[in-house]
């Protein structure tokens, strides 16, 4: 067996190595290659110390060779650098028309305002954003906010204002990401900052304004929109580098590993308890949250009124007050503690990415389930112990550059109150990432063209027909916020939002 090491993080930067359906490769196209699940995965250079102190075999129980990726090999693995390293003509089209397409419940008129239909069954491109790459969005039910190329906040929709055409309101801070918590937004600033503004422009405007420095001496100003900048105590050359927010409770992670929470109306504080563990990633649902650790662990807090904290509901632990770890080891009976490479969570929903006993990737889910969100062919109101999505689980493909086998591995998942896509990092035989979606499919916001909801992770149609396949990473002229082209490193990324989904073309960090 051949063991690949990758420098970045699985979830961040995972090199394409698997075919484009979950399908093995030889029984969907003409292929010289043989197909085989194995025992082959990759490993960041944060999970190496774990694997050092446990010893490799003691892990894996596995014999092993390391393999390491030169530079050059590295460079032919990582397809999409190059367009004609890309075959499939429908992607090749997509790359000539960046933007923002959108599809799902149009009943306030958010995604096109100049239709009186009440859902929009396949996507249509954003007119206000035609050509243009972003780098976050989010969509509600009756507003929209998205972070432009040049890091600016644009705002639309009914919840904002009564204009329909977008405004920019927060300019300047170079902001990175977004969360959104009833009404307000949360904004994390490429030097870590955190701003914190109302989602209303009646809001904006009432609040007193903050002055704004200036480079040149004695040159400050007011700032045209009421914000202010979260007071978090964070230590020298520490900043807050991934944060998420919900009704009722905030965290933000920070560079150094260490985890704050803030409650309403209160400031931020660290959570001591975690001291003994760096936080990597934060993500929340409706009412609950997770943080994960640089090593795997997944912590866990809030509402467990579904069993979305991965515990059975009982009267004892209808939520956590503190943030608890999640029993990995759980998952699979007489097994060591997992590693999670990702969470994903959104509503009533959680979903685990975990480096399976065999060396494979698995993805987990639980909570709400009653419209098809846990992918496990079922429709269950309330699901604590987590259950396996087996349609894109401990799947891999023979590489033959490697004369290996390597797994298909999530890139990410997105996950709303009401569906969830799962994009796979399927890029590697020459075409796009694979996207499967699962959950409500009422206001037709998987994009099937139908009403009905899945509850097994599904492929659905692509914007020019046959299968979605995401557009790797690349180089390509995109319109400026300004309108002139420039030339950015971009990629398509989904984004499933509340009764609503879109496709836009991201801004590569």
């Amino acid at each position: 067996m051949t063991l690949v090491i990758t420098a970045r993080s699985l979830r961040n930067s995972p090199i394409k190595v698997s075919s484009w359906t979950l399908i093995p490769q030889c029984l969907r196209r003409k292929s010289s290659h043989r197909c085989h699940r194995s025992a082959t995965y990759r490993l960041s250079r944060s999970y190496m110390p774990v694997f050092l102190a446990l010893g490799f075999g003691s892990v894996l129980g596995l014999s092993f060779t390391v393999h390491e990726l030169h530079a050059e090999e590295r460079q032919d693995l990582l397809l999409g650098a190059n367009k004609e390293d890309i075959k499939h003509p429908r992607i090749t089209n997509l790359w000539e028309r960046p933007g923002v397409y959108v599809w799902g419940s149009n009943k306030e008129g958010l995604l096109d305002p100049e239709t009186k239909k009440d859902c929009l069954i396949t996507a249509i491109s954003m007119k206000a954003f035609e050509g243009q790459a972003l780098r976050d969005l989010y969509l509600g039910e009756n507003y929209g906010v998205v972070v432009n190329a040049d890091g600016d906040l644009i705002q639309w929709g009914s919840a904002y204002s009564n204009g329909e055409l977008p405004e920019k309101t927060l300019a300047g801070k170079n902001i990175m990401k977004i969360s959104i918590a009833l009404d307000r937004i949360f904004a994390l600033s490429r030097d870590g900052k955190v701003y914190v503004m109302p989602l209303s422009k009646d809001a904006q405007q009432a609040s007193s304004m903050p002055s704004e420095s200036s480079w040149i001496p004695f040159l400050g100003s007011m700032a045209k929109t009421s914000f202010q900048v979260l007071d978090i105590p964070l230590h020298w050359g520490e900043k807050i580098s991934d944060i998420t927010t919900n009704t009722s409770m905030s965290l933000f992670a920070t560079s150094k590993g260490r985890l704050f929470i803030q409650y309403p109306n209160t400031k931020p504080t660290e959570v001591k308890s975690l001291n003994d563990v760096q936080i990597s990633q934060v993500t929340s649902g409706d009412s609950h949250a997770l943080a994960r650790s640089t090593n795997g662990k997944v912590f866990t807090i809030g509402s467990n009124t579904f069993g979305q904290l991965g515990l059975e509901y009982s009267t004892t632990n209808v939520s956590q007050n503190e943030l608890t770890q999640q029993p990995l080891s759980t998952l699979y009976l007489g097994q060591s503690s997992r590693i999670c490479t990702d969470v994903s969570a959104g509503g009533n929903t959680t979903y685990f990415t975990v480096i399976s006993p065999t060396g494979g990737i698995d993805v987990w889910a639980c909570g709400f389930g009653q419209t098809g969100q846990l992918g496990n062919n079922a429709w269950t109101q309330a699901q604590g112990l987590p259950v396996k999505l087996g349609k894109i689980s401990g799947l891999s493909e023979y590489i033959e550059k490697l004369h290996s086998s390597m797994p298909i591995i999530p890139r990410y998942l997105s996950t709303s109150s009401s569906h969830t896509f799962i994009v796979l990092d399927s890029s590697a035989s020459g075409f796009g990432n694979d996207v499967y979606a699962i959950g409500s499919n009422y206001d037709y916001q998987l994009g099937t063209g139908k009403r009905n909801s899945i509850n097994s992770p599904t492929a659905i149609p692509g914007l020019d027909g046959g299968r979605m396949q995401l557009m790797p990473k690349r180089k390509m002229k995109c319109k400026t916020p300004n309108g002139k082209m420039k030339n950015m490193n971009v990629e398509q990324r989904i984004w499933a939002g509340k009764k609503v989904s879109v496709i836009y073309t991201a801004v590569v960090q």
